[in-house]
């Protein structure tokens, strides 16, 4: 990805660290063996939901803070990245749903790895402003949906 500043001055390495660490943390117990099939719980589950959302609004945040085309362009492909996760977690959910566990499959956990991939290149431009910003807007998106699924 080519992508320039793009919004103010990018968190320092440490604070985005500290934002992207969870989502490391998570993707690796979903991963846990070679054949890819550790185990996930709930909460982990519902962290990998946050860091495809967190995906999702950040790009939306930083293509509304720019003119740049080029840049317009390529947080558009976010887009499609997302919507390939977000059906890698609905075959997890499915998985639950049948078997009353989380399960990643290899090609799962190549979707969240590059949704990862994506948030590693924003976070390098996005001001912290608007990391925060999409961060809320991600969990509000997420509870919302597991309201949602409550009723």
């Amino acid at each position: 990805m080519t992508m320039a500043k793009t919004v103010h001055t990018p968190m320092n390495p440490v604070e985005a660290c500290k934002v992207m660490l969870p989502f490391y943390i998570t993707i690796s117990a979903a991963e846990g063996t070679p054949t890819c099939k550790e185990w996930l719980d709930t909460e982990l589950f519902f962290k990998l939901n946050e860091m495809n959302a967190f995906c999702f609004c950040l790009a939306k945040h930083l293509y509304m803070n720019t003119k740049d085309e080029t840049v317009r362009s390529e947080l558009q492909q976010v887009e499609k990245v997302g919507n390939k996760t977000a059906d890698a977690l609905v075959a997890m959910g499915n998985r639950f749903n049948k078997k009353g566990k989380y399960a990643a499959t290899p090609s799962n956990i190549k979707m969240l790895c590059t949704c990862v991939s994506w948030l590693e290149e924003m976070m390098r431009v996005a001001g912290t402003g608007v990391v925060l910003t999409a961060m809320i807007d991600a969990a509000n998106l997420v509870d919302s949906k597991v309201s949602q699924l409550g009723k």
